[in-house]
């Protein structure tokens, strides 16, 4: 009896994730070994599989069994995790240099100005670090913890994606402070939600594509609006280079984003080949880190604008 109960335990799920059993011969070699590098996905614990959590079409440069120590030595190690810690920290670096710079940068822009490029930066850092720190305990021996730090991770992406829309409402609706206010509020009342969702634990890989899509398109609503109601010319200077901007960057970069992180091209068409170096998840960070770094730039030249092109506010 005690045995078919756990054999029925082995499909279910909790806080979105499948509890895989651990058999006695897989705990006992838990116990006797003390970490495993550069083993293949064959040899991965059963959990992580169960999760998700690996690519399929990477078959190699795994590590897995680690202590919270051994962890934090990965990124100096060569596996198929390396980059993809690397590529988040540095920019995490990155960020919190420009952050000061922004911070010290008083004559360049006001108080304004600052707020709203500070709100990317700053939002930008846990994205980075959470990632960051999500590549380092997927190793882990312990399922909590990198299911936690998976969360950490999801968390991150939506912090990211709010902040950064933060410049899209407060300089392309500058003229209209009523708008810009009330979408303000409803993109931070839209994070709050997938924050939620995602701390109760919804997430299925379709159901976080629909919340990627979601945050990632809600400006959408706000340029309809500029275009069929309050400006449909785009008369006003300012509203027309950030929705230039924005529709540039993400309106170009999201369907690559979104079509890297779901085909998982390359290496879907050559697996074992981009173990190491190239793999769609490496090029996913890329992709969004530039998406960031666009925003931080663009931010400049919506305060400069802002300030040499000054509009009515209505």
């Amino acid at each position: 009896m005690a045995a078919t109960e756990q054999e029925k335990g082995s499909g279910r799920r909790r806080n979105g994730y499948r509890l895989a059993d651990v058999s006695a011969t897989e705990a006992k070699q838990r116990t006797e070994c003390s970490g495993v590098v550069g083993c293949s996905l064959r040899e991965l614990p059963g959990w992580r599989v169960a999760n998700g959590w690996c690519s399929p079409f990477i078959l190699n440069g795994y590590m897995y069994n680690l202590s919270t120590a051994q962890c934090f030595t990965t990124p100096f190690r060569w596996t198929n995790e390396t980059l993809n810690f690397w590529t988040s920290f540095l920019a995490a670096v990155y960020f919190s240099c420009h952050l000061v710079g922004v911070v010290l940068a008083r004559e360049r822009q006001d108080s304004f100005d600052t707020l709203v490029h500070a709100c990317v930066l700053v939002s930008c850092l846990p994205c980075c670090l959470s990632s960051a720190a999500w590549h380092l305990f997927i190793n882990h021996r312990s399922e909590r913890a990198a299911r936690l730090a998976n969360v950490a991770d999801i968390l991150g992406v939506w912090v990211a994606g709010g902040g950064t829309y933060v410049p899209v409402f407060a300089y392309g609706l500058y003229c209209y402070q009523g708008y810009s206010s009330q979408y303000l509020l409803g993109l931070a009342a839209l994070v709050l939600v997938l924050i939620f969702c995602t701390v109760r634990g919804m997430k299925s890989h379709p159901f976080r594509l629909f919340q990627a899509a979601l945050l990632h398109l809600a400006p959408t609503l706000a340029l309809l609006h500029v275009w069929l109601v309050l400006d449909p010319e785009f008369t006003n200077i300012l509203t027309r280079v950030v929705w230039n901007k924005w529709f540039s960057t993400y309106m170009m970069l999201f369907p690559f984003m979104l079509a890297t992180y779901t085909v998982k091209f390359p290496e879907r068409f050559w697996p074992g080949k981009f173990d190491y170096i190239g793999q769609s998840h490496t090029l996913w960070h890329c992709l969004y880190i530039y998406a960031l770094y666009c925003w931080h730039t663009a931010c400049w030249e919506f305060a400069d604008m802002r300030q040499t092109h000054p509009c009515q506010v209505r």
